[in-house]
């Protein structure tokens, strides 16, 4: 918005100033002979001399110069694309501040400083300040555009800090999920090794049951003989006492003897 209205007050003072020099006698035109350039013409006027060429001119803002042939140009290109012609140029020469000082010989002296509109507000009536608000504009329009390049920088320094926090949250969630799952693989393992430990110990149990049931029946048999272990014990040496001597006793006999 600040752009086109400085390209539109631009444009205006720009045309007020022609005018204006026009009006007051101040444009003069300068004669380039054998020169022309391509485009930029507003249109072409024939069977005209170069003074009225130059009145034609002198009524159209818009007009920055005119050829010898009739053509009125709305810009001036720069000299060094210009060639050579069999007719001339002549460039408008317009002086700077000749709007801003027919202005101030225009105002009367009846008319006031400031204009008093209905509701009572009230507008500067200076007439000479146009390049301030040019200057003014354009000054706001470079401290925004300045303002929108330093938040410009800021989002995008934020967004690569913003981008390189999700991508670092993306990996450690990453990370974070695969553990999960080790997690829930080891859980489900050491779950298994459990189920597997509780059975094993209710067969183990069982079994000692078993075992100290046995025990129990068989401990009064080994009590006995544990009692009985010296009586036996004499009991089977007079035994082995009488079997030699049975043994002695046999061999002695004449049966004995004639079978040897």
């Amino acid at each position: 918005m600040l752009a086109k209205a400085i390209d539109v007050l631009d444009k205006y003072y720009t045309w007020l100033q022609s005018h204006n020099a026009a009006t007051s006698g101040q444009v003069t035109y300068t004669q380039h002979s054998g020169q022309d350039f391509s485009g930029a013409d507003l249109e072409r006027v024939t069977g005209e001399s170069v003074e009225e060429l130059e009145e034609r001119c002198n009524h159209d803002p818009a007009c920055k110069g005119f050829t010898s042939i009739g053509w009125l140009k709305g810009e001036i290109a720069d000299q060094d694309t210009w060639f050579s012609a069999s007719h001339d140029l002549y460039v408008k020469e317009v002086p700077a501040g000749a709007h801003e000082a027919l202005l101030q010989k225009s105002k009367t002296p009846e008319e006031p400083d400031t204009l008093t509109f209905a509701g009572g507000s009230e507008m500067e009536g200076q007439r000479g300040a146009g390049k301030e608000v040019l200057d003014m504009l354009r000054y706001i329009l470079q401290q925004t555009e300045d303002e929108r390049t330093t938040a410009t920088s800021d989002e995008e320094t934020a967004q690569g800090e913003f981008d390189t926090q999700i991508e670092t949250f993306r990996t450690d969630e990453t990370s974070l999920i695969e553990n999960l799952q080790n997690f829930r693989t080891t859980l489900a393992e050491t779950e298994k090794s459990l189920e597997q430990a509780v059975e094993d110990h209710t067969v183990t149990a069982k079994n000692l049951k078993a075992v100290k049931k046995y025990l129990a029946g068989i401990e009064p048999g080994c009590t006995f003989i544990q009692e009985q272990y010296e009586s036996r014990k004499q009991s089977r040496d007079s035994e082995r006492t009488a079997l030699s001597g049975a043994i002695e006793h046999l061999q002695g006999t004449p049966a004995f003897a004639a079978a040897a």
